[in-house]
């Protein structure tokens, strides 16, 4: 079975966030939504059925650079991790408890100043449909990462490989 490695960009992340800087906790982030304007559909189902799959994973500043396996990342890159992670109104949500990192301070400042371009972007192993079109199954979460993506800032995007899986 060819399990597809997805990355995907959310740039509405934080329309809903609060921060408690006093106890290093952003709440209510945007995860995970339900389409791609790149042409994928994640299915309610597949949503619903990963909200575990993101709870105590790793938030990181950037993916793993060009040829890394993003299993493979460096501890100077950790934000924090997910907690409470949940699903309501068609998206994953969850709350990043934010580690006192150079990251950590640098994701907390981003947030403070409402820096443009900036998404969360999840790393997931997934099933696909048949025609590749919809998401019907979130097989694992490796981490939630935080990018910038100036060139659109106002849509989702994807970036797919495709991974032999036993």
């Amino acid at each position: 079975m060819a399990i597809a490695q997805l990355h995907e960009r959310i740039h509405d992340w934080n329309s809903q966030v609060t921060t408690r800087a006093d106890q290093r906790l952003v709440e209510n982030v945007a995860l995970a939504g339900p389409q791609s304007r790149n042409g994928y559909l994640y299915t309610e189902e597949a949503l619903r059925q990963a909200v575990d799959l993101y709870n105590g994973k790793p938030v990181f500043l950037d993916h793993a650079g060009a040829g890394r396996s993003p299993l493979h990342r460096s501890t100077r890159d950790l934000v924090g991790s997910i907690i409470h992670p949940r699903y309501e109104a068609g998206r994953l949500r969850g709350d990043i408890r934010v580690v006192d990192t150079e990251s950590g301070r640098t994701f907390l400042a981003l947030i403070e100043a409402q820096t443009p371009g900036v998404g969360m972007s999840h790393v997931v192993l997934a099933e696909r449909s048949a025609d590749g079109q919809r998401v019907e199954r979130i097989q694992q979460v490796l981490s939630v990462d935080v990018v910038v993506n100036p060139a659109t800032t106002s849509t989702f995007q994807e970036a797919t490989c495709t991974l032999d899986y036993p």
